[in-house]
């Protein structure tokens, strides 16, 4: 990831730039080398997400989308995202509406935590609570940039991206900050979407076939479907599969009469992590501030970046109220 100066004045007008400029900035067509090089577009956006965006839309080469934001346009210029026009936006668009680069949530995350609550990597520890799934750590993915920047990762989640870690994981977790200092921890299960539009299904490097995204959720859904019932081996052999048969259950049902099945277990699989994050999670640790970043991954095909749709952005702090920050990743 290359390092992007950040404009100091966010009400400060943006340079003019080119189409030959914005050439120069799209993704590198190779999944996971980095995805900008340049201070023009990303730090003026991210730190002001509404300025000068009419101007660098008219400079586009594709003509403007209706009820597509100006933010969006950007992100599909660079290569981030795929152009309105294909069946794999028209998914996004439909399923997880307001899903952003996994590059644009770590900019906005880092700028604000730093800004508004002095957060560091060196007074700030940072765990996960995501799927194990190797396509959701590879290089310049969403929890690869966090873990670069904040340092050490604390790794709580299990398949599904639930914190089997449990409530002593936290604890052993919060008792590692730095005195007076903060956590930072980014949850959520992860969905895959293809090139065709297909919610649930990625291409995965060297397989001929494209194979389900997450394997562990989808498989628990149609196994409740099926009528399987957990026995004392899935409690001993395989708890974390049973668990999430066990979450599920109760709404395979429902889901199933959903217009995009897949879509609606990614929603529910999110449900059932962000409840059990809340179950474990404390501010015992010290009179730093806890933020919890949680949504819904999204693989997507190269060369696109994977995107996260964010759900919860919130600050919390021993004896103070929380801070929502949701409105920052609203683009």
């Amino acid at each position: 990831m290359g390092n992007c100066a950040l404009i100091k004045d966010s009400s400060a007008k943006a340079e003019s730039i080119g189409d030959e400029q914005i050439e120069s900035m799209k993704v590198s067509q190779t999944h996971g080398d980095p995805v900008v090089h340049t201070l023009q577009v990303l730090p003026s956006l991210l730190q002001n997400p509404k300025a000068d965006l009419g101007e660098l839309g008219s400079k586009m080469a594709f003509a403007y989308a209706p009820k597509v934001t100006a933010e969006a346009q950007v992100f599909a210029r660079l290569g981030w995202t795929p152009a309105f026009s294909t069946p794999s936006y028209k998914a996004l668009d439909d399923n997880f509406h307001g899903a952003i680069p996994g590059t644009a949530l770590f900019h906005i995350v880092k700028g604000v935590t730093h800004k508004q609550f002095g957060m560091t990597p060196a007074n700030t520890l940072y765990a996960d609570s995501l799927c194990p799934d190797e396509i959701n750590h590879e290089k310049g993915d969403l929890a690869d940039i966090m873990k670069e920047y904040w340092g050490e990762c604390f790794p709580m989640g299990g398949i599904g991206g639930a914190p089997f870690v449990g409530k002593t994981g936290f604890s052993a977790f919060s008792h590692h900050v730095p005195d007076d200092g903060h956590l930072v921890l980014l949850f959520g299960p992860h969905v895959a979407v293809s090139e065709r539009g297909e919610v649930g299904k990625y291409a995965r490097e060297g397989q001929s076939n494209e194979s389900s995204a997450c394997g562990a959720v989808i498989a628990a859904y149609h196994q409740c479907n099926s009528g399987h019932t957990n026995c004392a081996d899935d409690e001993l052999y395989d708890m974390q599969q049973a668990w999430i048969r066990r979450q599920l259950a109760p709404h395979a049902s429902r889901i199933s009469k959903e217009a995009c099945p897949m879509a609606a277990l990614a929603h529910q699989a999110y449900t059932t992590v962000h409840d059990k994050i809340s179950n474990i999670v404390n501010t015992d640790f010290g009179n730093g501030n806890l933020v919890l970043v949680g949504g819904i991954q999204i693989n997507m095909p190269a060369p696109y970046e994977d995107l996260f749709l964010p759900k919860m952005f919130e600050v919390r702090a021993k004896g103070k109220d929380t801070v929502d920050l949701m409105h920052t990743l609203k683009m």
